[in-house]
């Protein structure tokens, strides 16, 4: 009787194991094909609460450099460049700002991570690409700004550090009210992954020119293609930031490079290829180059120049930068993506309002004193 009693509740107990897993499935819904998102029903909440996270977050840091000046300016650097697709692009390439032997003069700004809660990671540094002339209506053009740019926004690491919007407002809001090790370590809602990933971080490039930058989040490319971007040196050393054990800024380094020399990158594309191995909607996973390896497309050059007189780092503060100031053939996707939509958005325009003045785009290469 009793190993009768015993085998009807194993099976009872398979049946809710497997049924829960049922629902789990039902509410993943159908496999996603290429270049396609799924949109969780409580996600536009969460970007809310970021929003305002990263508003309060604005607020303290504007209060703390009225204090203390140095802390306002978290821009490494902001070089002009230019942008060449290659002369003999593909056929099956060509696609928008691509156009095979285009170019396009540029801005390179470099920007270290003032505030680890803002990309949810200390060590992450930037590389924000826009391209100037650029015709063609743009998905986000915040007021009367000049509508001929396009930007690319890159960073030091292939993945972003959280795999959905919930997390990254759950994470955020964690870190705020100091309670980070609750939000890894909630036995109802843990987060181990996440917190050994944070405990093996790498070091900060220091080298900047040799170091290679990613778009941790995926973009169309046509209707039905999706990509990821990638900016690799075209003069690499084995070791590019062996400089960074010592105490130099990547500043410093940057400075002395440009003086004398250029920098180049080759700016490629990665094919999306396998909807489940290669996901838009987790960022935190990393698409295998070998399932699809980037392909170059672009040459990005940096001249030599100084860029550290005052008035060209008062023009690199206030250029802005938005994953939506794109053509609509690239546009952003992902949940992450969608977040920096309205995040960017809010952040510019209290920045407009702060300066009583609308931060307006650049027509073309600027000069400034050398």
């Amino acid at each position: 009787m009793q190993t009768r009693t015993n085998i009807i509740i194993s099976c009872a107990v398979g049946v809710a194991i497997l049924s829960i897993l049922a629902l789990r499935q039902g509410d993943r819904g159908e496999a996603l094909g290429l270049a396609e998102e799924r949109i969780p029903t409580a996600e536009s909440q969460y970007i809310g609460q970021l929003v305002e996270q990263f508003q309060r977050q604005t607020t303290a840091r504007k209060q703390r450099s009225q204090s203390a000046p140095q802390e306002r300016n978290q821009h490494l650097a902001c070089v002009s460049a230019r942008f060449s697709v290659v002369e003999n692009l593909a056929p099956e390439l060509t696609l928008g700002i691509f156009q095979p032997g285009a170019r396009y003069p540029a801005w390179v700004r470099f920007s270290h991570n003032a505030d680890p809660h803002a990309d949810g990671d200390a060590d992450a540094v930037s590389m924000a690409i826009k391209l100037l002339g650029v015709a063609g209506e743009k998905l986000y053009a915040p007021g009367p700004t000049n509508q001929d740019s396009h930007d690319f926004l890159l960073g030091s690491k292939s993945t972003f550090s959280y795999p959905d919007v919930e997390t990254y407002a759950k994470a955020f809001a964690a870190f705020s009210s100091n309670q980070a090790l609750q939000f890894y370590l909630n036995p109802f809602d843990s987060h181990i992954k996440l917190f050994l990933d944070a405990n093996s971080s790498s070091p900060l490039p220091a080298n900047l020119i040799e170091t290679r930058w990613w778009s941790d989040v995926a973009y169309n490319y046509g209707d039905d293609r999706a990509v990821k971007y990638s900016a690799r040196p075209c003069h690499r050393s084995k070791e590019p930031n062996a400089v960074l054990r010592g105490s130099v800024n990547p500043q410093e380094v940057l400075k002395r490079r440009l003086r004398d020399g250029t920098g180049c990158f080759e700016f490629m594309l990665q094919f999306q290829t396998d909807a489940v191995e290669m996901s838009i909607e987790d960022p935190s996973v990393e698409w295998d180059e070998f399932l699809a390896p980037f392909e170059p497309v672009a040459l990005l050059t940096i001249e030599s120049q100084d860029f550290d007189s005052d008035e060209q780092m008062e023009f690199c503060e206030n250029l802005s930068y938005s994953p939506w100031r794109v053509l609509a053939e690239h546009r952003p996707l992902g949940g992450i993506n969608r977040a920096r939509r309205d995040i960017y958005a809010a952040l510019l325009d209290s920045k407009n309002r702060g300066n009583e003045q609308y931060v307006t785009e650049p027509k073309e290469p600027e000069v400034f004193a050398q």
